[in-house]
């Protein structure tokens, strides 16, 4: 049975970057919050577009979690080890 996916992005603009939280339920016993800080001038290399229809005009960053490494492939490289972190980049 395929599970469902439960990510929970949460978006903040701040000094010209957006600052994403991820709650990941799927990580340890209780899931985890990881914090990430795209600038903006890579977030249009990031996007993709949502589908057809009522959809097509939407964009959305896809990417994938890999459990056994912890890693976030495409967009691991934004990834902050804290609140704080995620916070003081600019």
């Amino acid at each position: 049975m395929m599970q469902q996916q439960k990510w929970i992005p949460i978006g903040i603009k701040m000094n010209n970057t957006k600052n994403d939280v991820l709650y990941n339920p799927f990580q340890g016993s209780q899931g985890a919050v990881d914090y990430f800080c795209i600038p903006f001038d890579h977030i249009s290399d990031l996007n993709t577009t949502c589908g057809n229809g009522k959809t097509r005009n939407k964009r959305r960053i896809n990417f994938t979690w890999n459990a056994r490494l912890d890693t976030y492939k495409k967009i691991e490289q934004y990834r902050c080890s804290s609140f704080e972190e995620m916070c003081a980049k600019k």
